[in-house]
């Protein structure tokens, strides 16, 4: 845009400027960018397309000038990548979210609501996840496994019995097997259980009949044994419990072929017969108070000794038999051992427990149940660590000796598996009370036990 003239100022170090350049304007069709006329440019595309949790992928678009309108905006980012965690779902980047399940229900099942919606999260390394099953329910005469989501067909249940043991004693703590059978037909057996079939071990120190409620027994599974009864149609069940509480209590086996549904409560009356008593009603079961004793109340039938104790040359073990239930000298159960003294040399005079298997640095609790009112012997308690093939890794005595009283009393320590050790045993020795005690003197061995800590 040319002017006339305009003014210039001499300045006396640099002298005349030069003109300064006229003003200007871009011609008609193109626009002002930086500095130049330009009809079209190239700039970033805007960010902001981009969705929530997601970064754009910056690339450069041509613009053009408009003469109405100028310069336009710079166009969305048309690409972006959800940030790590999300995941893109109809162009929003998201963890989670929502859709509708598959209609895929199992074998013998139908669909309860197809329409359902269900969840699905983001991963990184595996992408969305698969959407679930649509909610089903198995089809009249089958019944949800209880393990595999499957329905199998229900099973009719039979005649069914407590097969072994009829009646027990046992003690706290001590792992008791109890074997129930049913009839059921030709039950599926896949993977060593029953398909459709289960089974519970149910007690209570309430009477149990017929019509007893399950809800107020306390129960346990029943293992399927696989090589009980084979062929017969019949299916035997094994279940383990270790009763914590002592008392009397009435057991039954509890058979379902529904699912849970109902149970079929059974006890001994339709039991077979065979050479052991028949017997009705559910099972009886004693567990006594005190720590598991294991043999002093059983006495082998071949020795005079309780099953599997050792003692040495100098010691006579005697049974004593409850005469009346308030008789002091039994501990638990029927019976209790009496040992005489009759040697001089400590040595002999020294008894073991069975052998329990042991792990190097496991630690133990040794325990044994004294009644010694003899004022001429006293007994204290041992143990010894043994390698496989018996030897000797370690031993002790424990210098804490029995006292005269008209009552049981124990003796206890505590003791440490040393390197090499595989058994270990407890058991207790006899001494003299004085120098002058005759030979003859004895004590009553109620109990013993091994407690890992």
């Amino acid at each position: 845009i040319p002017e006339p003239e305009v003014e210039i100022s001499y300045d006396p170090e640099s002298g005349w400027p030069e003109a300064p350049v006229c003003d200007w304007s871009c011609e008609a069709g193109f626009g002002l960018w930086e500095g130049e006329c330009l009809m079209t440019t190239m700039v970033d595309c805007d960010p902001e397309g981009a969705p929530e949790n997601a970064t754009a992928d910056l690339v450069e678009v041509s613009i053009s000038y408009d003469e109405e309108s100028g310069w336009p905006n710079p166009p969305l980012c048309e690409n972006w990548t959800c940030d790590p965690g999300f995941g893109d779902w109809n162009s929003e980047c998201l963890s989670e979210t929502t859709t509708g399940c598959v209609d895929d229900p199992p074998d013998n099942a139908e669909t309860t609501d197809p329409d359902q919606m269900v969840s699905i999260i983001w991963s990184d390394e595996s992408g969305w996840s698969d959407p679930a099953v649509c909610d089903w329910e198995c089809v009249e005469d089958f019944h949800l496994d209880e393990i595999d989501p499957i329905c199998v067909q229900d099973v009719s249940i039979g005649s069914c019995w407590v097969q072994w043991p009829q009646e027990i004693d046992t003690w706290p703590g001590v792992s008791t097997a109890f074997y129930g059978v049913v009839e059921a037909g030709d039950v599926p057996v896949e993977e060593g259980r029953t398909l459709g079939l289960r089974a519970e071990l149910c007690w209570s120190a309430e009477p149990i009949f017929e019509d007893t409620s399950i809800e107020s027994l306390t129960c346990e599974p029943g293992v399927y044994n696989v090589d009980g009864m084979p062929g017969m149609g019949n299916y035997e069940y094994e279940t383990r419990v270790a009763f914590e509480e002592p008392g009397q209590f009435e057991y039954v086996y509890a058979f379902s072929g529904d699912g849970g549904a109902s149970w079929k409560l059974c006890d001994r009356s339709e039991r077979p017969p065979d050479d052991q008593p028949q017997l009705d009603g559910p099972g009886e079961l004693t567990v006594f108070v005190g720590p598991p004793n294991h043999n002093f109340a059983e006495w082998d039938d071949e020795a005079d000794r309780p099953l599997g104790w050792f003692f040495w040359e100098g010691m006579i073990t005697e049974q004593i038999v409850r005469e009346s239930d308030d008789d002091p000298h039994i501990f638990v159960g029927d019976t209790s051992a009496r040992v005489t003294r009759v040697s001089d040399e400590n040595e002999e005079n020294t008894m073991w427990s069975p052998v329990v298997a042991v792990e190097p640095g496991e630690l133990f609790q040794a325990t044994m149940w004294y009644f010694d009112n003899d004022p001429t012997v006293r007994a204290n308690i041992a143990y010894e660590f043994l390698d496989e093939e018996m030897n000797l890794v370690d031993r002790r005595f424990v210098l804490s000796y029995t006292s005269d009283q008209d009552q049981w009393q124990t003796r206890q320590t505590e003791a440490v598996a040393p390197e090499g050790a595989v058994l270990l045993r407890i058991g207790g020795r006899l001494y003299r009370q004085t120098s002058e005690s005759p030979v003859g003197g004895q004590v009553i061995i109620g109990a013993a036990s091994i407690e890992r800590l």
